[in-house]
């Protein structure tokens, strides 16, 4: 850095003093007079090419160094990460800060989702399933497994956007603030088909130039080291764009795939899309998703409070009674946030006031008690949501829930548990600052920050670095020859390498798309909204 530093103070941008004159490019400044002075300064700012030539009387070449450098050094400074050079202030916490935490972790509990099943189906099965011996990995074991729980991972991401899209609408009905409730619903739903779909946008344009490099790879045959088990061990394809016809023909295909993936009324239009990167699927899940709260909460707005939350009660039961799950965990979110804002505006006396007037010795012991009951609460919801996407109903520990299950979830039996875990796992947070602490760390609010773009990249990453790099790892410690452990080995050997390259790209993508997107949003909305 201090290198840097030494470059751009002595190669970097100066201020301008008024006597600098300037030449239009690409003419190459000269005298009117060859008695006027030259000034030492006018030749260290004045812009000129970055290469000259002249052919008379002899053919010369002449590079601009300073005109370069001031051109690489900000473009070298753009692509450090933002967490080696920026000197931020502590950051400021706020009540929810613990969710933004929860949805980075969440986002790269995501990534690891992808990584698994990209390079093993036994991934999503659960723990002693199948053949004896075939599903004994350490990673499939309950709670462990939460860690590459994709599905509950969505889930929760869904929750958190019931929660955050609701909040202020929410506090703003019950102070009675009805022109800023009308306010604040109309800038939302305006300004979110723009904040979601122009990262979209750029991530499959992401995708489109990768196929007109020809970067894309695909595993080897060979990779998984079985022989046996292949049938049980195996790579999931995953269909990718490569290069075709001129660059203006896919350039051209690219556009129409991306107006396809932008359209707001395709929820449940199959998508055929070549540049959707595994994971887009659930962004017209989050704008309908997005749009019923916003309608919802905006229905409730002048209800009285145990209207409102019986209300989300009811649509609950009956986004749950016909198996939509995805409008359930949104309403729940909902409902969470309403709950918090009555408990936050009714705190009623300390909950160990009376103790420490008239039981002060038991005061330690219940207050221990407390964070045992949440901690287990926190943990049941862990517990149900890392339920096994397959082979759920004959895995240890789940055989029980599993006979619980709801009839209409019968065809989609990872969809019901799941969520109630969802809804127990951030209502437990809520109530426990103490485990809020865990998603309020530095590195936390880091990945809540990189959370959409690491969402929207990791795929890019993972199909161009990750299935070139994962089987020369697995090379190393062995694959699935040598079990589970030389396996996951593999996995985590490579991963000391995509996961800085995965930081990396996201990181650029945040400031350059993400943080762009949502000021531009902003801007579009002040200057279509009437004062």
């Amino acid at each position: 850095m201090e290198t840097l530093a030494a470059l751009w103070s002595r190669y970097g941008r100066k201020e301008r003093g008024p006597d600098v004159e300037y030449s239009p490019l690409p003419v190459t400044p000269s005298r009117t007079s060859d008695d006027e002075p030259t000034r030492p300064h006018e030749t260290l700012h004045r812009r000129t090419p970055f290469i000259t030539w002249q052919t008379t009387p002899t053919f010369e070449i002449s590079i601009n160094v300073y005109a370069i450098w001031r051109l690489l050094i900000p473009l070298l400074l753009a692509l450090i990460p933002s967490f080696v050079w920026s000197r931020r202030k502590p950051r400021k916490l706020y009540p929810t800060s613990y969710l933004d935490g929860l949805r980075g972790v969440a986002a790269l509990f995501v990534v690891f989702h992808h990584y698994a099943i990209n390079f093993t189906a036994s991934s999503q099965d659960g723990w002693h399933t199948g053949e004896p011996g075939s599903h004994d990995w350490f990673f499939l074991f309950p709670l462990v497994r939460v860690i590459h729980s994709g599905r509950f991972m969505v889930i929760i991401f869904f929750i958190i956007s019931g929660n955050v899209l609701s909040l202020q609408v929410l506090k703003l009905a019950r102070a009675g603030e009805k022109d800023k409730l009308l306010d604040s619903l109309a800038s939302s739903v305006f300004r979110r088909w723009i904040r979601l779909h122009i990262p979209v946008i750029a991530s499959t344009f992401i995708a489109f130039l990768l196929a007109r490099g020809a970067v894309w790879t695909l595993l080897p045959g060979h990779w998984d080291h079985t022989e046996v088990e292949a049938a049980q061990h195996f790579a999931r394809s995953q269909p990718l764009p490569y290069p075709e016809g001129t660059f203006m023909e896919q350039f051209w295909d690219w556009f129409g795939d991306a107006i396809q993936l932008c359209d707001p009324f395709r929820f449940g239009a199959p998508s055929n899309s070549k540049y959707n990167i595994n994971n887009l699927w659930t962004i017209p899940v989050e704008w309908m998703g997005s749009m019923l709260v916003f309608a919802t909460v905006l229905g409730i707005s002048r209800c009285k409070t145990w209207a409102k939350v019986g209300s989300l009660l009811l649509l609950i039961y009956v986004a749950h009674h016909h198996s939509r799950w995805e409008w359930a965990t949104f309403l729940s979110g909902t409902l969470l946030a309403q709950v918090s804002l009555i408990r936050n505006t009714h705190p009623g006396p300390s909950k160990f006031e009376f103790i420490d007037e008239k039981l002060p010795e038991i005061k330690v012991p219940l207050q221990l008690l407390s964070k045992i009951f949440w901690t287990l609460l926190f943990i049941a919801g862990l517990y149900l949501g890392a339920q096994p996407q397959n082979l759920s109903s004959t895995s240890p520990g789940y055989k029980t829930i599993m006979s619980w299950l709801p009839t209409q979830y019968l065809h989609n039996p990872d969809g019901f548990w799941p969520c109630i875990g969802g809804v127990i796992l951030i209502f437990a947070l809520e109530n426990a600052p103490f485990l809020q602490s865990i998603f309020t760390t530095s590195f936390a609010q880091y990945l809540g920050d990189i959370s959409f773009s690491l969402y929207m990249l990791h795929g890019q990453v993972l199909f161009t670095l990750g299935q070139w790099i994962v089987p020369k790892a697995m090379d190393i410690t062995g694959g699935w020859e040598n079990g589970g452990f030389g396996f996951g080995g593999g996995l985590v050997l490579a991963g000391t390498v995509l996961l800085p390259v995965t930081f990396w790209v996201s990181d650029l993508f945040w400031r350059g798309v993400d943080v762009r997107s949502v000021w531009f949003a902003k801007w579009v909305g002040d200057r279509c909204f009437l004062e």
